[in-house]
């Protein structure tokens, strides 16, 4: 099986200072992982192989999730933020994008790749259902999961779907918060994992974090 991955990454409005940085990261990775970027920003031409750009605005994103989803997302809930709450629905909002990978993956631009087939492959090639870098929690900035039907609808799994998609305000879906944890269903990810027979690696040896400066 080729382990490759497809992250999807929805980002509006303009570019980050930072994304020379990740964008150079992202193409040391290309026998690895793909980056599939929805944007309406007006990219610079030399972006990495392993990149596509799906072109897209913030308010046909939400249009694109009501469509697949049949909710209504009112205009206070329209907000860049709030896609965080939709990255456990990425892999479903885009599944005709996706459907040549056997894995896809959700997350941020804030950071930087080491090789990622050396230390990820083994573990993906172990057939892990998903595979996250914070004990305990679903990982936010970087998560894999296997590309199947049961995995791209685990989040039709939370029975407060109407009132996350419906408030103006991020409720943490895609990680640790109340409503995050109904991404698996159950209270704890553990639980989840004995409800639904899911494989979970928690790569905490793969994550590495800088401290934040202060504020002067």
């Amino acid at each position: 099986m080729n382990p490759r991955i497809v992250k999807i990454v929805p980002y509006f409005g303009k570019l980050p200072s930072f994304w020379p940085i990740y964008a150079k990261s992202l193409s040391f990775n290309k026998q690895f992982i793909d980056l599939l970027f929805i944007t309406d920003i007006d990219l610079p031409v030399d972006l990495p192989d392993n990149m596509r750009v799906i072109k897209m605005t913030l308010s046909q994103f939400f249009d694109l999730a009501e469509t697949k989803t049949g909710l209504k997302i009112p205009e206070e809930a329209r907000y860049a933020y709030k896609l965080c709450d939709f990255k456990p629905l990425f892999g479903y909002i885009f599944e005709e994008e996706i459907k040549e990978y056997p894995f896809w993956a959700f997350g941020d631009i804030d950071l930087i790749y080491g090789n990622l087939g050396r230390y990820l492959k083994p573990h993906i090639t172990n057939n892990y259902d998903i595979i996250t870098f914070i004990e305990a929690i679903v990982c936010a900035p970087f998560t894999i999961l296997k590309n199947t039907k049961e995995i791209r609808e685990l989040f039709k799994q939370s029975p407060d779907l109407p009132e996350i998609f419906v408030s103006k305000k991020y409720l943490h879906f895609d990680e640790a918060g109340k409503k995050s944890i109904n991404l698996l269903a159950g209270d704890t990810i553990q639980e989840a994992i004995a409800k639904k027979s899911l494989e979970i690696f928690f790569a905490l040896h793969l994550l590495f974090t800088w401290p934040r400066q202060k504020k002067s």
